[in-house]
């Protein structure tokens, strides 16, 4: 696990939302998966329970791929692929399928119970 902070203004820009007054949900959830074609597949999970799209998906200055999403309690979410930093998969091989089955229950788990 990787912690980054960004300042507000930045994290404003980022992801397309108005910079507003200080509150004590004011972050960003940030989820890296192992391709962009996962950050896709993810994003438009989201939408289809419900969540905000801000940003789509697209192309970052930093190399990446990522895009962001409001779920339904309005928590921001980044999810991205970074070239150079690729999350841990246990007990998966990189070529297997549940690499992408994994990412998309978590998501219906934990933020849509789907």
């Amino acid at each position: 696990m990787k912690l980054a902070l960004y300042s507000r203004g930045n994290l404003a820009w980022d992801s397309n939302i108005k910079k507003e007054q200080s509150s004590a949900t004011e972050f960003s959830i940030g989820y890296t998966v192992r391709s962009s074609e996962e950050v896709d597949l993810a994003m438009a999970l989201a939408k289809s329970a419900g969540a905000k799209i801000p940003k789509p998906a697209q192309k970052t200055f930093w190399g990446g791929y990522a895009g962001y999403f409001q779920d339904p309690d309005g928590y921001l979410w980044e999810i991205l692929w970074n070239p150079n930093f690729l999350p841990a998969i246990d007990r998966c091989p990189p070529s297997d399928d549940c690499v992408r089955w994994r990412t998309i229950l978590i998501l219906r788990k934990r933020y849509f119970d789907l």
